[in-house]
This record gives C-alpha cells, sequence and structure tokens, in this order.
C-alpha cells in the first residue's frame, strides 16, 4: 500500500466521538551544503548542519530570546555544536545566542574556538565561570587587551593559560613573570614566546627549577648557557643538556660528567654530535645507550655496527 498508514481510533480530547487519526509520515533528513541561518515555514532555525550533512535537529516552532536572537536547540549533539563553532561562516547572531547559553559546557566550547569572534571572547572572558575564562586565556584568536586583563586574573588557572598562550603579549608575559606563585613564572619561560630578556634575568634565580626551565629554551643565549652548564644543581646541567639549541662544544664537556640522567639527556639531543653518540653507545649504563641508539640523527651505519655488537 502507498497510501499512508492509519492508527486504531481514538478519543478526540474536545469530543465525545471516536475518530479516526491519520498518522504523518516522518519528514525525510534534509541535506545541507551551507550553514543555514534562515528560519522555514515549519519553524526552527537549522543552524548546525554542515557540509552537507544531514539534519539531525528535530523541526518545531522557532524560538528566541529576548535580545531577538536564535536559540539553539537543546536536541543538537555535541559534534553538531563542535561543527557550529569550529564553522568559520557560522553568522555572527549564533555566536551572540551561544555565548549567553546557561551551560558551562557551551561557553567553554565557545571560548575555546580559534573561530570566535574578538567582541565574543571580550565578553566571554568576564564569564563567572573559572574554566570558561581559562579557556579564553588559551585561545590564539584571543586580542591582546583580553589577554593583558586576564593576566591579573584571581584564579592561577586563568593565569596559567595566558602564560602558555604563545599570542600573548609581551606585557602580559612580563606581567606574569612576577607572578608570586612561581609555576607560573616557569609557565612563562616554556612559552617559545618568552622574551630574551626573562630569559637572560630568570637563568640566575634562586630556585633551581626556575633556572632549569630558563637552560631548556632554545632562545637562551649561549653566555647563558655557558654558565648554566657549569651549575652546581644537576637538574639544571640536564636542562642545558636538553635544549636543542646547545652548542656541541657544551655538550661536549656534559658528555664527559658521570651522571645517568645528565648523560641520557646528552644522547637524545638532536643537536648532539655523531662521535658524542657514537662514544654513549659504548656506554655501561643500558638507559645512556637506548637513549643514544633512538636518537633520530645517528647514522644508520653506526646504528646497525652497533646492533651488531650488542647481540
Amino acid at each position: 500500500m502507498n497510501g499512508p498508514r492509519t492508527e486504531p481510533s481514538r478519543l478526540s480530547p474536545n469530543s465525545n466521538q471516536y475518530t479516526q487519526r491519520t498518522s504523518k509520515p516522518r519528514p525525510a533528513a534534509i541535506p545541507h551544503a551551507r550553514l543555514l541561518s534562515q528560519t522555514t515555514t515549519a519553524g526552527q532555525m537549522t543552524c548546525g548542519q554542515l557540509w552537507g550533512g544531514p539534519c539531525t535537529v528535530p523541526v518545531g516552532p522557532p524560538r528566541w530570546d529576548h535580545r531577538g536572537h536564535p536559540l539553539l536547540s537543546t536536541q543538537a549533539s555535541a559534534g553538531t555544536l563542535d561543527r557550529i563553532v569550529g564553522n568559520p561562516r557560522c553568522p555572527p547572531a549564533v555566536w551572540e545566542s551561544l555565548s549567553h547559553h546557561k551551560s558551562w559546557g557551551v561557553r567553554r566550547k565557545l571560548a575555546r574556538s580559534p573561530q570566535c569572534p574578538p567582541a565574543i571572547l571580550e565578553r566571554l572572558s568576564h564569564d563567572p565561570d573559572e574554566l570558561v575564562r581559562t579557556e579564553v586565556a588559551g585561545n590564539p584568536s584571543a586580542p591582546s587587551a583580553v589577554l593583558n586583563n586576564l593576566c591579573q586574573d584571581t584564579q592561577p588557572t586563568v593565569r596559567s593559560g595566558v602564560a602558555r598562550n604563545e599570542s600573548s603579549p609581551v606585557r602580559a608575559l612580563r606581567w606574569l613573570d612576577r607572578d608570586p606563585d612561581p609555576a607560573i613564572a616557569k609557565t612563562v619561560l616554556r612559552n617559545p614566546s618568552c622574551p630574551v630578556s626573562l630569559i637572560k634575568a630568570r637563568s640566575t634565580d634562586y630556585h633551581t627549577d626556575v633556572r632549569g626551565t630558563a637552560a631548556s629554551h632554545p632562545a637562551c643565549p649561549q653566555p647563558n648557557l655557558r654558565k648554566l652548564s657549569k651549575d652546581p644543581s644537576i637538574s639544571v646541567r640536564c636542562g642545558v643538556a636538553a635544549n636543542p639549541a646547545c652548542p656541541p662544544s657544551i655538550l661536549e664537556d656534559l658528555s664527559h660528567l658521570d651522571h645517568r640522567s645528565l648523560l641520557t639527556h646528552v644522547a637524545a639531543n638532536r643537536s648532539c654530535p655523531q662521535h658524542i653518540l657514537e662514544r654513549l653507545l659504548s656506554h655501561p649504563d643500558p638507559q645512556v645507550t637506548q637513549a643514544a641508539a633512538n636518537n633520530p640523527t645517528l647514522l644508520r651505519a653506526t646504528l646497525a655496527m652497533w646492533q651488531l655488537a650488542s647481540q
């Protein structure tokens, strides 16, 4: 039968008579070739269907907030929301509506998205939820003014997000370098955008872990690296040995020190010369020899000879 199917007779709510109700066929999935930002006569704004995907948001009456912005369906899946915030053609009205969403998880997804408009990121930087502000602090698209304000946030997790952000302005990084929390100062030193002046200043810090973090930064000047390579703390010298920009002459000096952790960092350094790697392959400590064998810059012929000798 091609006609519509019928259901058993049911009592109409407005009548005492039994009526025959014809069930309507379920609408098929609506394919979309682009982000839809309009409403249809059927109702709800289907603002989450991207790149030809089927419509999974059920059709219903249109809903708008008190500002006249369309509301996202509460039945939209998490994957649909990820596709919305990751679409560079997402309409501004959708960003505006989602930025006022009652769920902190939705606002957090917005704050994390690199496509989030600067005005929305500025609003979310004042969000009462700490995790939302942390996502804004780590967003590479966050404006400099927003990051300068977040570096003074009362929550250390938010300040750490600014310290990790490679797009953070120098002013924010200098402010966080004086943070009372030493962990945040170390996070600044791990940032690839950390100014050289801060690295030079922290290379003489009182805390050994701070000096070790400064020693491992690729932008650390060579005079400071040479001085740190003679530091009394072995952890600081390990930071020098792990620095990918460490000169071969310093690695040569460190390779003659009899310390497992230090020699392991020297052997794993991609800048380590071949003659040092060959010497460390014959070291009695298996951890050192394995680190040298796993170094991707080691010549295949040398590695093959070591493997034959170890069999």
